[in-house]
């Protein structure tokens, strides 16, 4: 059993075949590829702020022992025009943190919400028989990419969600105090952070430890 502090999956992340994920090929985001950029940038603020992480893709094997495991994703739908983000979970003592998530991102994402666990795939999934949390465990639909401008709308803040995300956890476990995130609109400063991130976790990953300064996550 792998123990930390938080778990975050990167939904779809490494799989080659069957359910690779939603894509809208107009904007430009994939399910496969982008949500990485979330939970990576996430995974690299909370290490650098002194919170254990154990982040995962598709391929669960183990079972994690955590305060709290999300398991990250994008929404996709047959018809474009819906937007929506949701949630899932599989017992009622999961709601309050999931509730918790819908009031922040509620804030910032402009599209809704769809009701908790509008469908099995959110109530039933798979990553929920691989976690025990002291806390809780949910699904996060991030918003719905096929319609475009949600897609959109996600594709210009994958590095500022990241960091919202990490706020939105280091805050639930109170450990970290990771600062909430603005966004600026600013792309470049955003892929300056990732780099940063990026470096991070090498860093990390080979043993060493590492205060991160991100100029462009600020206290609001």
């Amino acid at each position: 059993m792998a123990s930390a502090d938080i778990f975050i999956q990167a939904g779809h992340k490494n799989r080659t075949s069957g359910a690779t994920g939603a894509v809208n090929n107009r904007v430009g985001i994939s399910e496969l590829e982008d949500l990485n950029t979330i939970t990576s940038t996430a995974v690299g603020i909370l290490r650098g702020a002194g919170v254990t992480v154990i982040h995962e893709d598709a391929t669960l094997q183990d079972t994690y022992k955590v305060a709290v495991a999300v398991f990250c994703h994008f929404d996709g739908n047959s018809d474009s025009r819906h937007q929506k983000a949701s949630v899932g979970y599989d017992d009622p003592t999961d709601k309050p943190a999931a509730s918790a998530w819908k009031t922040e991102y509620g804030k910032i994402w402009p599209y809704g919400f769809h009701s908790d666990n509008f469908t099995s795939n959110l109530s039933g999934y798979y990553g929920f028989k691989y976690t025990r949390t002291t806390d809780a465990e949910f699904v996060i639909e991030f918003g719905t990419i096929s319609n475009d401008e949600a897609a959109q709308w996600i594709k210009d803040r994958l590095v500022y969600l990241g960091g919202f995300l990490a706020w939105f956890l280091s805050k639930r476990i109170g450990k970290g105090n990771v600062p909430k995130p603005v966004y600026e609109g600013d792309i470049e400063e955003d892929n300056e952070l990732l780099l940063r991130v990026e470096a991070i976790e090498k860093e990390l990953s080979e043993g060493h430890s590492h205060e991160i300064k991100c100029s462009c996550v600020v206290v609001s």
